[in-house]
């Protein structure tokens, strides 16, 4: 029962949110995590795993263009802003 609480509390800390169109073809999502137990590389795959299942209905694959991060951790909530464009498989 501890664990469940545990992992509900984890998942709980951390949001995706939909992929915005920038332009050109290109998109934004970015992830937040409230927790700080999280590591910026983690929340970068996470949003690029939600870039390849975004690009995959399109029959495409995400292709990151850019990263920001925000934040402090243990101070402050860290986002990470991810842009990436839908490409065909090479």
């Amino acid at each position: 029962m501890r664990y469940a609480v545990l992992i509900s509390l984890l998942l709980v800390g951390c949001k995706t949110y939909d992929p915005i169109l920038l332009s050109d073809g290109r998109y934004m999502i970015a992830t937040t995590n409230y927790t700080g137990l999280d590591t910026r590389a983690g929340q970068i795959q996470r949003a690029m795993d939600d870039a390849n299942d975004f690009c995959a209905r399109k029959g495409k694959v995400a292709q990151l263009q850019s990263d920001k991060s925000e934040g402090q951790p243990g101070v402050t909530a860290i986002s990470e802003n991810v842009v990436f464009s839908c490409v065909n498989e090479p």
